[in-house]
């Protein structure tokens, strides 16, 4: 498992030093923003291209739905036709059951050719042992197949890559199933770190104590005691660990309207009695939130 874990943790190491740099907290602030934006930006430069595909494809019902412009390649033949206009067969010596019908305003060269135009056909797959026939609308002159849209790509990936990284924290939380443990009297020195003032700059060091019958109480370095309260509708905890590029540690999240709080234990054994004591203070009344 923590194999799996490890570039997730490296990702969330490289997305913090790089809130570190001038101007990446204001980034990291407008992540979801700027993500939509690019993602936007991208929406609206897409280029139209067309779709090289072979007569066995269209017979075979891989064109996409969405797309409609083609390149195809072929042996063209003219036919008589009833309407004004030229009319043309396509086959393929690779797909001896089908043909495509194509018409043009313009006289296109028979033999073997490349054209381009919109595929107006079935997408059906035809049943065994009948004749698929296609039908399209020839463009005077071929398209050319175009490179891939790199900057279009590059532009997705980045917006992709700011909005997963506003999501990020480092050290990076792993949730985890705590193991079963009755409440129980005990003053525990944890870690505090989260979007309080008094934690923005990183883990201080608190005290958790924990008393059968009372509310949970947080004491923050330099701050008064305060009953821990989770239950509300804005208020949840989550059991996990915190875990770094070399080594982990058991923890609790708070996740709180303002922000989440994580509380950072010696062991897991402590990190479960404590959250044995908060589920037990579903019925308890009066706490209040961090400071």
């Amino acid at each position: 498992m923590a194999l799996f874990r490890f570039p997730l943790v490296a990702f969330g190491f490289a997305v913090e030093r790089l809130r570190r740099l001038p101007g990446g907290h204001t980034v990291g602030e407008y992540a979801p923003a700027i993500a939509a934006g690019l993602l936007a930006f991208v929406a609206w430069g897409a280029e139209r291209s067309p779709q090289r595909i072979t007569l066995a494809q269209l017979e075979a019902g891989q064109l996409s739905s969405m797309q409609s412009w083609i390149i195809i390649s072929g042996e063209l033949s003219q036919e008589p036709s009833q309407t004004a206009g030229f009319r043309y067969v396509l086959v393929d010596p690779a797909a001896p059951n089908a043909s495509m019908i194509v018409a043009s305003e313009f006289e296109l060269p028979v033999g073997w050719t490349t054209l381009s135009g919109t595929y107006v056909g079935t997408r059906e797959v035809a049943p065994s042992g009948f004749r698929w026939i296609g039908y399209m609308r020839a463009e005077p002159v071929p398209a050319h197949e175009q490179p891939p849209p790199w900057i279009a790509i590059l532009l997705a990936v980045a917006g992709l890559l700011v909005g997963f990284a506003g999501r990020f924290t480092y050290p990076t939380f792993f949730d985890e199933r705590p193991r079963g443990t009755a409440p129980r009297t005990a003053t525990l020195r944890v870690g505090i770190r989260g979007a309080t003032e008094a934690t923005a700059a990183g883990i201080v060091p608190g005290t958790l104590r924990l008393r059968p019958g009372a509310w949970v109480t947080l004491q923050i370095q330099g701050a008064a005691e305060q009953p821990l309260r989770l239950h509300s509708a804005h208020t949840s905890v989550d059991v996990g660990e915190l875990r770094r590029l070399l080594g982990s540690d058991p923890a609790l999240r708070v996740k709180q309207a303002k922000g989440d709080i994580d509380i950072v234990f010696a062991s897991r054994d402590e990190r479960d009695v404590a959250f044995a004591a908060l589920t037990a203070d579903v019925g308890l009344q009066g706490g209040v939130g961090l400071p």
